[in-house]
Formats: C-alpha cells, structure tokens, sequence
C-alpha cells in the first residue's frame, strides 16, 4: 500500500513540475504583418521622447551619426497600429547612406524574447532613425529587418524639427511594380499616415526641447535704434541672398542646365502662397509702422540724455554754492583761497 502510494505521489510531482516548465518558457511572439498601406499609425510621446533622446548632441552637432532602434507596438484590427515602446540598438555606418554600416540582429532578437515575457500582446511592428530623413542605405537596412518580421515599418524622426507634428514621419519599404497607363513604375517607398498620441504634459516637454536651439539665439529686448537698424538691414541682405539664390535655380532650371525638382517646387509655392500681395497700401502701412517706431525709440533716447544734462547742470550748480562758503574756522587752506580769489575775480 505504501509503495503504490509513494509511485502515485511521485508521479504526480513529476507531472506538476512539467506543466510548471511549460508555463515558465516564454512563449513565441506573433509575428506582424502589415495589412495595407491604409494603417494608421499612433505613436506614444514616450517613443518620440526616447527618439529625441537617443542623440543628446542633436542641436551642437549637425553632422553626428543617426541612431537605430526597434519599435513595439499592438495592431487592433486593419487600420489602427498603436506604437507603445522602442529599444535603440548597436549601429554604425561608415558615412551617411553609405552601403558599409553594421548592424546587431542579435540584440534585436534578444530584445523580442525580453520583450515578450513582459508585454505578451506587443510584438516588433518596425524600427527607426533619427537622420532627420530617408537615406540611399535604408532599403539595405530594412531587408535585414525583413529577416525577423515580414513588413517592417520605418518611422523617420526629426530632431532638428521646430515642430512636433513634423517630427515623425513613416513609411514603408516595397518591392512591387506598378502599372499606371501601360507603364511599370517602381515604388520602393510607400508614405503612411502617422500621429502622436495626446499627452499634453509629454508634448510640452517635447516642444520646449525642441525649441531649446531657437530660444537661445533670440535677440535682447533693449536695444538702440542704431542696433535695430542694423539688425534689420542684416537680416534683410540675409533673405535676399537667398531669394538671389532660388532665383539662379529657377533660372538654371529654365536654362535646362539643371533638372528640375518637384521638392524644391514645393517648398517655393507654398514660399509664395504665404507671401501677402504687395500692393501700395500694405507697403505704407509698413513703413509707417517702422518709422512710427524709430521715432519712438529716438525721443526716448533724446529724453534720457536730456535728463542726464539737466542732472548734470544741478550738480555743477551744488558745487558753486560750497565752493562760495567761507570756512567757519581754522586755518584756511590753498585751494580754498585759490577758489576764493577765482570766484572774487567772475564777480569783479
């Protein structure tokens, strides 16, 4: 009777202690795929945050190297992507673009297994970098991304953006052909829509960072009107070396000395649509508000010194008076009667 008990027991043990094994292994996270380019993709603030906190000499150094990290994320349904965490991991290339970069996969795997014991609804979704926009080698990059999960999605991030809304930017990578009309047209990138989840606190902090390199080049408030002037006319030759610019563009483009360029295009109508019509009225009315301004600066200057002089003038006034008393007592002094007999003298 003990013996079959004790087999009964040990059994048992046995089979608790396999069911617990299994319970402990991590369980293989789902792999994603992109359903269709209508997706629409909702990042967390704490992502962007990580993102703009991946390079900390963002505003000091233009030039410095990009950085790479992995997306998490939930899909709900087949239009709704929610981005809830990102890892950096180990990159480095040899110039930007260049096809000599490298690459950790295996941090990225052993952050898909870390991941997946604490978050077991989120799988990898993409990855990212902070270049600001998309490179010759990002294609070469997501094919070993490709390795891992089927359709990775690239979200691009700005840190040099005044702007949040203009921080992010995603996309996704392909390889398919399309016809249009007859004619095979390769689209290797496909742009998809993208927002940043609302939490006013985490946007404040990202908007004050990303404004830091602006505020800090602001002009003093107290200023003279010389310092004005020139400020103004340096800005103004400023801007107009740039319009001189686009305007050897837009000649060379005519010229068929140079190709043209549907961005730049762009960038010069909506220049042009923010432009308000230069018509006589509004031209007046601004330089009338400037003159109405360096008058007012000008008078302020003219009272202060006349201020000044009519301060100094009293205190020259004080000073002839003490000089005029005689002295009370003691023996008298040579300056004393050096003023003394200079003040007798105006008086004859």
């Amino acid at each position: 009777m003990s013996k079959a008990l004790f087999k009964y027991l040990s059994a048992a043990r046995k089979e608790s202690s396999e069911e617990g094994e299994e319970k402990c292994k991590p369980t293989s996270p789902k792999l994603f795929a992109l359903p269709s380019a209508n997706v629409m993709i909702r990042v967390n603030p704490v992502v962007v945050f990580e993102m703009l906190n991946h390079k900390p000499n963002r505003f000091t150094d233009v030039t410095a190297k990009r950085g790479v990290g992995v997306l998490f994320g939930t899909l709900i349904g087949n239009k709704l992507l929610n981005v809830n965490c990102s890892y950096a991991v180990p990159f480095d290339e040899e110039s930007d673009g260049s096809d000599v970069f490298f690459i950790d996969l295996d941090s990225v795997r052993s952050n898909i297994t870390a991941h997946s014991v604490f978050r077991k609804n989120e799988t990898m979704v993409g990855w990212y970098h902070t270049g600001g926009k998309i490179y010759a080698n990002d294609s070469k990059i997501n094919k070993h991304f490709t390795k891992i999960i089927p359709t990775p999605i690239q979200i691009i991030c700005n840190p040099r953006s005044g702007r949040l809304i203009h921080t992010i930017r995603a996309i996704v990578h392909r390889d398919t052909v399309l016809n249009v009309e007859g004619i095979n047209l390769f689209e290797p990138v496909t742009v998809l829509r993208s927002t940043i989840l609302p939490e006013k606190r985490m946007q404040l902090g990202m908007d004050l960072i990303l404004k830091q390199e602006r505020t800090s080049n602001r002009e003093p408030v107290n200023y003279t009107p010389e310092e004005q002037f020139e400020s103004t006319i340096t800005r103004y030759w400023k801007k107009l070396d740039d319009m001189h610019r686009v305007a050897n563009y837009l000649g060379a483009v005519s010229m068929n000395n140079l190709p043209p360029n549907d961005q730049i295009n762009d960038q010069i109508q909506k220049l042009r649509n923010k432009l308000p019509s230069a018509n006589q009225a509004l031209l007046a009315t601004v330089m009338e508000s400037k003159e109405k301004t360096s008058v007012k600066l000008t008078l302020a200057s003219i009272a202060r010194c006349i201020a000044g002089i009519d301060e100094l003038i009293e205190n020259r006034y004080k000073l002839q008076k003490i000089l005029k008393q005689k002295p009370t007592g003691g023996k008298q002094e040579k300056g004393d009667t050096a003023s003394n007999a200079m003040v007798q003298r105006k008086k004859d």
